[in-house]
């Protein structure tokens, strides 16, 4: 897969994908060792279980302002373990 090939620092990943595909199988599918940002617009007990993913650095709520969504990223980068 090219984003193996590419060996990112970092992924942002919406948990719906196309075709009903589910964001949290496709990353543990992918087996990177890189961590995740998901971008949901679920909320309750699906969006906690998020956070249970390996590599998953937290969780951003959709609608998200796209001016900000950077600002946000960075900071979830710079509060990692």
């Amino acid at each position: 897969m090219a984003i193996a090939e590419r060996q990112p620092d970092l992924v942002v990943m919406d948990l719906l994908l196309d075709d009903g595909l589910d964001g949290r199988d496709v990353w543990r599918a992918l087996a990177l060792s890189v961590p995740v940002v998901f971008l949901t617009a679920a909320h309750g007990p699906e969006r906690s279980s998020l956070a249970a993913v390996p590599g998953c650095l937290g969780v951003l709520t959709k609608p998200f302002d796209p001016l900000s969504l950077a600002d946000q990223v960075r900071a979830l980068w710079r509060g990692r373990p």
